[in-house]
């Protein structure tokens, strides 16, 4: 007994030191479990941070050079991950955020490498827009491009160009309707001044050559006219002064020259006979002011010339009726009025009963019924918008909000209109030629008040 019972405690202590010894390293690896868990959350964490914010920096940089307009859908798509990941982050599920930050911020690095793209294709648009005179289509790619790179020397100098175009072109349609009235000095000063506010706007070139062609042929006339007047009434040498003015402007006149070879004559009968062979020859090929004007003159020298009566009876119409034509089509843009397309019928209906010759007419009329016929054809215009702007097309209708329409007008000029509440009214002046529909043209509200 003596021996026993102390050996009893002794292997019983030995029990409970074996229990507590592996209690205390279950606890001890609990806690390393524990704080290895916690470490992890906190890498995870600021990997996430460090993701936001790259992401962040990326997206604000793109935001600032407007990407939403020239890469919308990829922009949109980058955003809408970069709110997903907050989410996740929020929520503490930092992997997730991650993974959703790093895919939006690759979508937006491929925003930026596509940048140098889009800003040579809103430059090459406002360029090809202000070759076709384009003016309000030009001021938006060169905005565009101006946000994408503030710094871009050709989007100013292009947004510069616009402006002088729209004073270029303003001049030149002033010119033109000064030339349609007759005044051929305005018009001139006109033209002038459109090429030295842009050279290359339409038609101030062309105005210049036709009032050149018109005034030498004027001058041309006027010389004949002189000249066989001085000789009818006997001023030999002021008719010979005009009548070889008459060959500098004309070289090769064969009316000129019979007309120095009869003031050798001194005749009025010989004058007389000049005018109406001048006329004769003006009407068969239907240049009927110098017909007009030969027949005004024989009848001048001597009224009771019956063919000088019944010359003027015949060509003072013609001349009326191929002036008029002349002038729509030199003035297409009139055609898109119904007052001018009204007009135009009724000189075609005109020309349709005019006697001969009638070749060069019969011409003038079918390019005269070919412009009124794509007056009359209607052009698609395609709006693109954003579902949220309501759009009006003045004197056409109210559209609503929409992303794409295609809407069929007369050709002619349009104002379209997009409001949206809480935003700045936006508008886009539109020209509709013949024939051909424009680029898309764009109606965003997109400029908080």
């Amino acid at each position: 007994v003596v021996f026993m019972i102390p050996a009893t405690p002794r292997g019983g202590d030995s029990a409970v030191t074996e229990q507590a010894k592996l209690e205390a390293e279950k606890a001890s690896a609990a806690k390393r479990t524990a704080d290895e868990q916690r470490a992890a959350q906190e890498a995870a964490r600021g990997k996430a941070e460090a993701a936001r914010a790259a992401f962040d920096t990326a997206y604000k940089s793109l935001d600032a050079r407007s990407a939403s307009r020239w890469e919308t859908a990829a922009f949109v798509q980058a955003r809408d991950g970069g709110a997903e990941a907050a989410q996740r982050f929020a929520v503490g599920d930092f992997i997730a955020a991650t993974k959703a930050w790093e895919e939006s911020s690759a979508k937006l690095a491929a925003i930026e490498k596509a940048l140098p793209q889009r800003l040579s294709a809103a430059l090459e648009r406002g360029k090809s827009a202000l070759s076709a005179a384009r003016t309000a289509e030009a001021r938006e790619a060169f905005n565009l491009a101006l946000a994408m790179d503030s710094g871009s020397a050709a989007a100013k100098a292009g947004l510069a160009r616009a402006d002088r175009l729209d004073q270029a072109l303003a001049a030149a349609d002033a010119a033109r309707g000064d030339e349609q009235a007759g005044r051929a000095d305005a018009a001139e000063a006109g033209y002038r001044k459109a090429l030295s506010l842009d050279a290359g706007v339409p038609g101030a070139k062309e105005g210049l050559a036709r009032l050149a062609a018109s005034r030498s042929a004027d001058a041309y006339s006027v010389a004949m006219s002189r000249g066989l007047a001085a000789a009818a009434a006997g001023r030999n040498e002021e008719a010979r002064a005009a009548f070889q003015q008459a060959l500098a402007l004309r070289p090769g006149a064969r009316e000129a020259r019979d007309a120095i070879a009869a003031l050798e004559q001194g005749q009025k009968a010989t004058a007389i006979e000049l005018l109406v062979a001048r006329a004769r020859t003006g009407e068969s090929d239907e240049r009927w002011d110098e017909a007009l004007a030969a027949w005004r003159e024989a009848a001048s020298l001597e009224p009771s010339l019956e063919a000088a009566r019944e010359g003027l009876t015949r060509a003072t119409p013609r001349a009326e009726l191929q002036h008029g034509i002349d002038a729509l089509i030199a003035g297409p843009e009139r055609l898109w009025d119904p007052a001018g397309r009204a007009q135009a019928r009724s000189l075609l209906a005109a020309a349709a009963t005019a006697p001969n010759p009638r070749e060069r007419l019969a011409a003038s009329a079918n390019r005269l019924a070919q412009l009124v016929q794509a007056a009359e054809s209607p052009v698609t215009l395609r709006l693109e918008s954003d579902g949220l702007t309501q759009v009006v097309i003045y004197r056409v209708g109210q559209y609503g909000s929409f992303s794409t329409r295609e809407v069929s007008l007369l050709p002619g000029r349009y104002t379209v209109v997009g409001t949206r509440a809480g935003y700045r009214d936006v508008r886009r002046e539109v020209l509709l030629p013949p024939g051909k529909s424009p680029a898309t043209v764009v109606v965003r509200c997109e400029e908080p008040i």
